[in-house]
């Protein structure tokens, strides 16, 4: 028989077999969220590309233009107008820069939030597009084409569900009453005529920019308040609200706050002393809530906390909830992020910050191989940068229990970080001997070691600490015994002392002072591998014989190598590099003529389409192998691509930053995949910046008077004050992704247009270069 069920019956048995899916899912997140991130990596993006990527941003400025209604004025139709192609060029610039997470597990939840936010608002709903960007710091910001990019470390620091809900109702304000429009507007009209501003006594440029600080943060405020009425209607907990605004204070801080015990980095043999250790950290003050904000775009912590407070007297919300959506699948989603943040903040050489966040992570997950990782990572890269001699961060203005990571990594010599990053690192490649990422990192540093410490390999000690102090007292004891036998004799009678024996005196010269052998803690970091480990043993060795060859090979071909480096500049390098990936061609138009907007949007993106084509024609002459990868060519099922470029534009920042240290990437084993995928270690960047110049007065006067004064060279003079004024610069850069290794190719700068017949001479003889033995 067949059971008919009426539309709420069938509704009921919907919400109940909805109900019971989910609380499997979350018990099942519940019991198994450990394991989950037991091999945890770095997330990347999933799904298909959102239109938002692939749209072209000439496209998506002429549609807005479309929307300019033409009962305005001419003034404001033009700035709206200017507005729109701005907007739109900028937000893709950020889309497209590989800086974006659009990971669809992770953002889902955000929507649903936002479905409980904006349930009477279906127009604007349907507008919003949610993004997380790349970033440790607090902050989340809105765009006038309806998209709102949230900040990791935002994510990483909110306390609960309705605290992330007000900062929502607060941007999504910003969209609803078009808050970025008014302000570029209003912007405009006060660079045009300050006077108009009872703020301007003179026509002061920091005046100026008080006045449209002014602005700002009325329409920030005014997203506060809106943003309340918004948050009001739904149940979330009024008193999160408040909450929101500690988050803000407290941004600079990491995401909890524990003791940072130093035993992590230190083992049986290892031990570092406590006087590296800071007696008392500075306390958490977090920003200054009434600080000056006269030029400040948001109003002082205390302004917004007040504002609100007055609003809120006497108001409810329907309920009291922290969670809404659900308190499991926000601290999933809390969870993945914290973990993003070590390799965050490695990529943005906030090593010291990586190691204490991955320590507070520890405590949860103490056997996690990428947590151990990442402080493997920061303490390789502290230790290029010790050796050579860059500058590490002071620990005085830091709060909190972090503190004790930047004291400790500032007291540490170069020799010692050295020593402690070796160690550290050796201990977990001999538990992980499969993991090629540690094996590379460890023989960097090992090699750290042998080129800038060679000299302490000799004063390492096979025995350890105790060992030696028990000998050292025994020594000191025997060395006062005998000397007071030695001296007693002379007490007794008027002879001549007699003198110390030979054995005696070598325990006076083995009999080190105390000091100096605790000072020299570092000497006993390897004990237990110096007699039983041979491959620790060999790798010095082998390093080692690399140096003294290295060395050797420099000290007989260094006239040879000096005369290839000149003659390199003169007719470029031959490098017989058979297949090279190109990643985003770069191209740029700027028009310096134009004061308030020297970037040429629509030029600049004819121009990318013309370079690049113009590059596939030149290697293939060349008979160069050349792969393109550009993000303005992805498809909505391009998304591997994606995240290649976005991995490959992270690490050539990273190796920039580094300058010429040769550091491997934070994310290397991605990229050496990469290297492998597209068979070939050779990507380049390129690209032109083209600008037209604002032509001198006074150099075209002076052209017209000379033509004038003297008649057969009027019209030259008269050409020359006609033709526009351009300048050129070509870049082509090579690098070697599993090595680090950078070769530039040309970085040629001319008083020059990019004619078609220039670019093609300077793409061909780049890509010319590139392959040529």
């Amino acid at each position: 028989m067949k059971i008919k069920y009426s539309k709420s019956d069938q509704k009921s048995i919907t919400y109940i077999f909805n109900t019971l899916i989910i609380s499997i899912l979350c018990i099942n997140i519940i019991f198994g969220q450990k394991d989950i991130y037991k091999q945890y990596e770095p997330i990347l993006n999933k799904g298909a590309l959102p239109g938002d990527f692939t749209i072209p941003s000439s496209e998506k400025y002429q549609k807005d233009v479309k929307t300019i209604t033409k009962t305005k004025g001419k003034e404001e139709r033009d700035a709206k107008e200017k507005f729109y192609l701005e907007n739109n060029f900028g937000v893709d610039e950020m889309l497209r820069s590989g800086k974006i997470l659009y990971n669809e597990p992770l953002t889902k939840y955000l929507y649903e939030i936002a479905d409980v936010l904006l349930k009477d608002k279906p127009a604007l709903r349907k507008q919003l597009r949610i993004y997380l960007l790349r970033s440790p710091s607090v902050n989340a910001f809105a765009t006038a084409s309806g998209i709102v990019f949230i900040n990791m470390g935002l994510l990483a620091r909110v306390d609960n569900e309705a605290q992330l809900a007000f900062i929502l109702a607060h941007e999504f304000t910003h969209i609803e009453r078009k808050h970025s429009l008014d302000l570029f507007i209003e912007t405009k009209k006060i660079n045009k005529n300050v006077s108009r501003y009872e703020l301007l006594k003179r026509n002061d440029y920091n005046e100026i920019y008080i006045s449209q600080c002014r602005f700002s943060k009325d329409l920030e405020s005014e997203a506060d308040a809106y943003g309340l009425e918004t948050f009001l209607k739904t149940e979330y907990d009024i008193a999160a609200i408040d909450g929101s605004f500690d988050v803000l204070r407290y941004a600079e801080l990491p995401f909890a706050e524990l003791p940072f015990e130093r035993s992590i980095l230190e083992s049986e043999h290892l031990k570092i002393p406590q006087s590296y250790v800071l007696e008392k950290v500075n306390p958490i003050k977090g920003h200054d809530e009434t600080e000056d904000d006269s030029q400040s775009t948001h109003p002082n912590l205390s302004k917004r906390r007040t504002a609100l407070s007055k609003k809120m007297l006497g108001k409810q919300t329907k309920g009291d909830k922290k969670f809404i959506v659900s308190q499991e699948r926000f601290e999933l989603l809390q969870q993945t992020i914290r973990f993003e943040m070590p390799q965050l903040l490695l990529h943005n050489q906030l090593q010291q910050e990586a190691i204490y966040h991955a320590y507070l992570l520890l405590q949860d997950f103490p056997n996690n191989l990428y947590l151990k990782k990442s402080i493997a990572k920061a303490l390789y890269a502290l230790t290029k940068y010790g050796n050579n001699e860059r500058f590490v961060m002071e620990p005085d203005s830091i709060e909190g229990q972090s503190q004790q990571v930047y004291q400790l990594l500032y007291k540490l010599s170069n020799k010692e970080l050295n020593v402690v990053a070796l160690r550290y690192l050796w201990q977990l490649k001999k538990d992980n001997p499969k993991d090629t990422e540690i094996a590379d990192i460890t023989n960097d540093v090992f090699n750290e070691f042998v080129n800038n410490h060679d000299d302490e390999w000799l004063k390492l000690s096979k025995k350890p600490l105790s060992e030696v102090l028990l000998l050292r007292n025994t020594e000191e004891l025997e060395r006062k015994k005998t000397k007071s036998e030695e001296d007693e004799p002379a007490k007794k009678s008027d002879d001549k002392p007699k003198k110390i024996s030979r054995k005696n005196k070598k325990i006076l010269k083995d009999a080190a002072p105390l000091d100096t052998i605790t000072s020299n803690w570092s000497r006993f970091a390897f004990v237990d591998w110096l007699e039983k480990d041979t491959a620790f043993v060999h790798t010095y060795d082998r390093l080692k014989a690399e140096k003294v060859a290295r060395d050797s090979f420099y000290a007989e071909n260094w006239e040879d190598f000096l005369r290839d480096q000149k003659s390199e500049e003169k007719k470029g390098v031959r490098l017989g590099v058979p297949k090279v990936v190109f990643v985003n061609p770069f191209y740029l138009n700027l028009d310096a003529r134009d004061e308030n907007n020297s970037t040429q949007y629509i030029k600049t993106e004819d121009g990318q389409n013309r370079f690049k084509g113009m590059l596939k024609e030149n290697a293939k002459l060349a008979g160069l192998d050349a792969k393109i990868l550009d993000v303005h060519d992805l498809q909505s099922s391009d998304v591997e691509t994606f995240n290649d470029i976005m991995l490959l534009n992270e690490w050539v920042v990273e190796q920039q930053s580094a300058d010429d240290l040769l550091l491997l990437g934070s994310q290397q084993a991605r990229i050496n995949k990469i290297a492998e995928k597209y068979h070939t270690d050779y990507f380049s960047w390129t690209g032109v910046v083209s600008l037209h110049e604002k032509k001198s007065t006074f150099k075209t006067a002076l052209l017209l008077l000379a033509g004038i004064g003297y008649f057969p060279i009027l019209p030259y003079s008269i050409y020359k004050t006609i033709k526009p004024e351009y300048n050129m610069l070509f870049f082509n850069t090579l690098y070697d992704v599993k090595t680090g290794r950078l070769k530039t190719i040309k970085y040629d700068y001319m008083k020059k247009n990019d004619t078609r017949g220039i670019l093609n001479s300077q793409l061909y003889d780049a890509c010319l270069q590139i392959k040529s033995n």
